[in-house]
C-alpha cells in the first residue's frame, strides 16, 4: 500500500463526525448554548430555555443537533436532565485543521 492510500470507511466516518460538528457549531444560538453550558455545568434545559426567545421545541432542536455532534453530556437526574459540554470532538475536528493552516498563520505586527 503506498503512502497515497487510505482506509475510505475511516476517512468517510471521520469527515462525517467532522460535519456534524461545524454544523453544529456554524450557528451563533448553538455556540451561545454551548457556552452557557460550559459556564454553568448541569444547566437544566428549562433553565437554558430561559436565556433565549425561542420556544422549549426549538431549544431542544438546537440541542439536538449539538448532541449529535456529540458535543453534549446529558446526565438525568431524576425528571431533570443536566447538561454538559464535551469539547473533544470540536478538538478532534479543528485540531488537523489548525496544523494544515499554521504555516500560513500571519506574523503579528509588532
Amino acid at each position: 500500500m503506498s503512502g497515497l492510500e487510505f482506509d475510505s470507511s475511516r476517512q468517510d466516518a471521520r469527515a462525517l463526525a467532522e460535519n456534524r460538528v461545524f454544523r453544529a457549531v456554524s450557528d451563533m444560538g448553538r455556540r451561545h448554548m454551548l457556552d452557557l453550558i460550559r459556564q454553568n455545568p448541569g444547566i437544566s434545559m428549562t433553565t437554558l430555555c430561559e436565556f433565549f426567545p425561542l420556544s422549549r421545541f426549538a431549544v431542544m432542536k438546537h440541542l439536538n443537533l449539538l448532541d449529535e455532534a456529540g458535543l453534549l453530556q446529558k446526565k438525568q437526574q431524576g425528571r431533570v436532565k443536566k447538561l454538559y459540554v464535551n469539547a473533544a470532538p470540536l478538538e478532534r475536528a479543528l485540531a488537523p485543521w489548525l496544523v494544515r493552516f499554521q504555516p500560513f498563520q500571519a506574523k503579528r505586527q509588532e
